[in-house]
């Protein structure tokens, strides 16, 4: 009765130690399963930013209009001396952020729509630089693919391709607004329309950036960029090149 009894307890024991490795490898399990999907999360969240801009309250993706100023104005260099060096720098870095477009744009409409001009696959930079004919299309396509559709006619005084290196046509251009603000989202009330969009823009675009580790191929595009004058502000471009 005594061997019996020693050998039943033996058995409890056994049962007892495997159904404690049992629930302690399913907690391990489930811990890994959960630090999957945190990852998981924490990656989309800073690469897939799409129609609510998580990181920016009150923004829409019509608030993004001001990419296109990025690429024209911002090519054009108009605080930059003419036939420069320094022109030509922040001409070759406006078409280097054109090409990290297809990238970076934090619409997915729209990174579909760049691929396709500038021979890329959406989600990834363009292989090769774009042409400044390319980079004028992009423009184009980066009003719209937005929401709004947006066109020429949206605007008053727009930056468009036919004012390139045109000074006094440029200066015309320097305070663009939306005829219709209240399609827009934390720009709407904005006295500084284009300055507003640049600003919603390069916050979205500088978070897909930084989650696709592309965060200083997009700076080394847009400081130049705004560098050269396109905020068309000679206080801020003092004060950002400082």
């Amino acid at each position: 009765i005594c061997c019996s009894s020693g050998s039943s307890t033996s058995s409890i024991g056994a049962d007892a130690q495997r159904r404690h490795v049992f629930m302690m490898s399913a907690v391990a399990a489930c811990l890994v399963v959960l630090v999957i999907v945190v990852l998981l999360h924490s990656q989309w969240s800073r690469t897939d930013l799409e129609t609510e801009l998580p990181e920016l309250a009150h923004a829409n993706l019509n608030d993004l209009w001001g990419i296109h100023d990025l690429l024209l104005a911002g090519y054009a260099g108009v605080f930059m001396v003419p036939s420069s060096a320094g022109l030509t720098e922040v001409k070759s870095a406006a078409l280097e952020f054109a090409r990290l477009l297809p990238a970076l744009h934090p619409h997915e409409d729209c990174r579909q729509r760049l691929a396709a001009t500038l021979g890329a696959t959406p989600g990834s930079p363009a292989a090769k630089v774009p042409t400044e004919a390319q980079l004028i299309q992009a423009a184009s396509d980066s009003w719209e693919c937005l929401p709004a559709r947006f066109s020429a006619n949206d605007f008053d005084h727009p930056f468009l391709p036919e004012v390139l290196g045109n000074v006094e046509a440029e200066f015309e251009a320097r305070m663009p607004h939306v005829r219709k603000p209240q399609i827009l989202g934390a720009c709407a009330a904005s006295a500084w329309a284009r300055t507003c969009s640049y600003w919603v823009s390069m916050h979205a675009m500088a978070a897909r950036a930084d989650g696709l580790a592309l965060g200083k191929d997009f700076l080394s595009a847009v400081v130049p960029v705004i560098a050269g004058g396109a905020t068309f502000c000679g206080g801020c471009t003092h004060h950002f090149r400082a």
